[in-house]
């Protein structure tokens, strides 16, 4: 805030010239640099790295936990305080202010409470309102990707993972991403990630379009159809096509091979089937081996069997391949 008047008080930070030694409770006076003026005084309520505005309305929340909180609603405030770093327990009663012997039972009680979370997977300890407020946060997010791109069924898991690691931990984000999954907050749709209410809303030429796509892609088996066979197929433009792709895919009905090769989804599920059943038969086998199991040409089994070791169906080795076990993949 402003300046402090005579008489009254206010939440100041100190940003010290050189390092000082401070914690929660100790008493302070601040004097002139002759020590011959009393400027004021007061206590430590939390020492801290960064400078604190009073627009970060949840750190001058968290001042007023400390300066006149209970001793378990201290603890909650310093583990909130420290987001998603790790915090020894003396670390916390010091910084809270409150005896060593008691605060694991304050921490016990705020995980009964449900004021506290313990990450599932992890040793974790997150408060519950920090937690939520990051969550929403990621979901904001999401919506304004969807926005951005109407056409496209969601993101990339990996992408949403990526900026949950970069505002919490990187060890923390599939963690974080799975919970959100599990909340129903956000749907995992195919490939891509969307939130609950989020669904790529077709017309009845788009359902009739996406319809025939379908068919011909069942139909042309492990020779599938371009995006411009699809497009004289179909009277479509590629627009069209490439956006009906994207939504099929993340309907799980197609399944991406590479940018320009699909397959049905119960092609997909047969092609498992029959490397599987080819390597049972004939063990290791080779790419010849493979376009002839599948009726194909050179320009589609290379791209599905790089596609097929990428999925762990199978593992190159020199010029053959071999199947996974299924429980490997």
């Amino acid at each position: 805030g402003g300046d402090i008047a005579p008489g009254e008080s206010a939440y100041v930070q100190f940003r010290c010239a050189e390092p000082v030694v401070a914690t929660f409770g100790q008493r302070f006076i601040v004097r002139d640099e002759n020590a011959a003026r009393t400027a004021g005084g007061g206590g430590v309520l939390r020492v801290a790295k960064r400078r604190i505005s009073a627009r970060m309305t949840d750190e001058v929340a968290g001042l007023q936990v400390l300066h006149a909180g209970e001793p378990i609603d201290r603890v909650a405030e310093v583990l909130r305080s420290h987001r998603f770093a790790a915090i020894e327990e003396n670390r916390i009663a010091l910084a809270a202010g409150v005896s060593r012997s008691v605060v694991g039972d304050l921490i016990g009680r705020l995980v009964r409470e449900n004021r506290v979370v313990v990450l599932a997977g992890t040793e974790c300890r997150v408060s519950a309102a920090y937690l939520a407020s990051l969550l929403n946060r990621a979901m904001r997010w999401l919506k304004t990707y969807h926005r951005k791109h109407p056409d496209e069924p969601g993101c990339l898991p990996e992408t949403l993972i990526g900026w949950l690691e970069r505002k919490s931990d990187k060890a923390l984000g599939k963690t974080l991403f799975a919970r959100l999954v599990e909340s129903g907050d956000v749907r995992v749709m195919g490939r891509f990630a969307c939130l609950k209410e989020f669904a790529p809303s077709l017309s009845a030429q788009d359902e009739n379009v996406l319809s025939a796509m379908l068919e011909a892609f069942n139909d042309a088996a492990y020779q599938p159809p371009s995006v411009a066979q699809l497009a004289t197929l179909t009277r479509a433009n590629r627009q069209r096509i490439e956006k009906l792709l994207k939504v099929a895919c993340s309907m799980g009905q197609l399944v991406k091979i590479d940018n320009a090769i699909h397959l049905h989804a119960d092609r997909e599920q047969e092609l498992r089937e029959k490397v599987r059943a080819l390597f049972t038969t004939n063990g290791p086998f080779t790419m010849s081996e493979l376009r002839e199991m599948l009726s194909t040409s050179r320009k589609y089994v290379v791209p599905i069997a790089e596609y097929l070791d990428r999925a762990g169906v199978t593992r190159r080795s020199g010029d053959t391949r071999e199947a996974l076990p299924t429980e490997e993949t």
